[in-house]
């Protein structure tokens, strides 16, 4: 009674884990299967990224919320990545730049051939994806250059764009990815 009370545990805690104190671990298994994989990727493997190696590797279907639980449980602390400096000062300089938004969000325009817009879309086929460059007339719908490939280079939105030479003066609008801020299309 002292002792759980010094301890600040109830009795029946105390003897609740005094039954349970020699029997084995029921995550023992599955801890050294987490582990493994968790050190190959020297502890910068996260709990997804751990469930898809053991489904692939070990073919070993374990449930998310158990990966969560064993990690917090054997303080299994994945390292955070940091920011890569480079990176940061690669989008401050003028290379990949972007320009002012001409069209600002207006979508609705009535005179074609003027204003266009362009995005890639992912196509999956055959446990594979082909890509799909398009220009689209905002006023009309209508499409007007388009380029499909298996790779996504820049290959893929300079042979679009190529193809809308025949449009001079038309503003073209798209998002700030990779393809649209490089140098080769601007």
């Amino acid at each position: 009674m002292l002792l759980c009370a010094i301890a600040g545990v109830s009795r029946s805690g105390y003897y609740r884990w005094l039954k349970h104190a020699d029997s084995p671990d029921k995550d023992l298994e599955d801890y050294f299967l987490v582990k493994e994989i968790f050190d190959k990727g020297k502890a910068k493997y996260g709990w997804r990224t751990i469930k898809m190696k053991l489904e692939r590797e070990q073919e070993v279907v374990m449930n998310s919320k158990k990966i969560i639980r064993i990690k917090k449980k054997y303080s299994l602390i994945t390292r955070i990545r940091r920011k890569n400096p480079y990176k940061a000062i690669m989008k401050k300089t003028r290379e990949h730049r972007t320009f002012p938004n001409h069209l600002n969000r207006q979508f609705v325009q009535n005179i074609p051939l003027r204003f266009f817009g362009t995005d890639i879309t992912y196509l999956p086929f055959n446990r594979r994806f082909a890509y799909l460059a398009i220009v689209k007339d905002i006023a009309s719908g209508e499409i007007v250059s388009w380029h499909l490939s298996q790779y996504i280079t820049m290959e893929l939105v300079l042979t679009m764009i190529e193809q809308m030479r025949r449009y001079s003066g038309a503003l073209i609008h798209s998002d700030q990815g990779f393809h649209y801020t490089n140098p080769a299309y601007i």
